[in-house]
């Protein structure tokens, strides 16, 4: 049962036929992991903790500076900043340094249930092996993309079913201070959704975002059946 303030917290969301009060305790139970520490980390982990992801582990972010007015200090650290922002979210901050071989990241992936990340092949690789939903995101100067990987399904492609990825990351450049928050931010919407059974099973695809006109362009990404990681050996 959801406490009187969690009703009042999340009562925007509550509302929502798609959500309702069970949905909100799916989230609320939810795990996800966010790697990387660019603004589109930074982006999703805001979200998810505002919509009441029970738990986030940080893999690989040490400071969320674009939340400096939610702490006194100049930069807030991300175990202390998320909890202040919403205390029903706990944060789990691991050290990608004492994760040094596969079996260690699958370890860690099997502990949430989905991750959060740009085209990390390990954790990709740790996504397959334990079946977890990978979302991936990647921003460019002009250019965001994004797509839900669930290879491990019989008919849905994996990260590496195309042989190039859609547009080359450079995450501090030119416009990423607008695309890299507002790509982590969709990226959270996709994993919210596939905690509520919202994300329908098929097909996959990609979204792309062009910037400064804010464009999109949608795209269905088939398995290759030809495919090192999930086509048919």
């Amino acid at each position: 049962m959801l406490s009187d303030p969690q009703i009042e917290r999340y009562s925007r969301q509550i509302i929502l036929p798609q959500v309702g009060g069970r949905g909100q305790k799916r989230l609320l139970q939810a795990s996800i992991l966010v790697s990387g520490e660019s603004s589109l980390q930074t982006g999703a982990l805001l979200y998810l903790a505002a919509a009441g992801v029970g738990r986030l582990g940080i893999y690989g972010i040490k400071e969320l500076s674009t939340v400096a007015a939610l702490s006194p200090e100049p930069s807030a650290s991300a175990a202390t900043a998320l909890p202040r922002l919403n205390p029903d979210c706990a944060v789990v901050v691991h050290d990608h340094r004492a994760f040094r071989d596969d079996a260690d990241v699958v370890h860690l992936v099997r502990q949430y249930d989905l991750v959060i990340a740009g085209p990390d092949t390990q954790l990709h690789a740790a996504c397959y092996s334990t079946r977890r939903p990978f979302v991936c995101g990647q921003v460019s100067p002009t250019i965001g993309w994004l797509a839900v990987y669930r290879g491990y399904e019989e008919n849905l492609p994996c990260l590496f079913c195309e042989t190039r990825p859609p547009s080359e990351a450079t995450p501090n450049g030119g416009v990423d201070k607008f695309m890299g928050p507002f790509i982590g931010t969709v990226l959270a919407t996709e994993a919210i959704k596939v905690i509520l059974g919202l994300h329908p099973p098929s097909p996959t695809k990609l979204l792309q975002c062009g910037s400064p006109a804010l464009s999109f362009h949608e795209r269905v990404l088939s398995k290759n059946p030809t495919c090192a990681t999930c086509g048919r050996q």
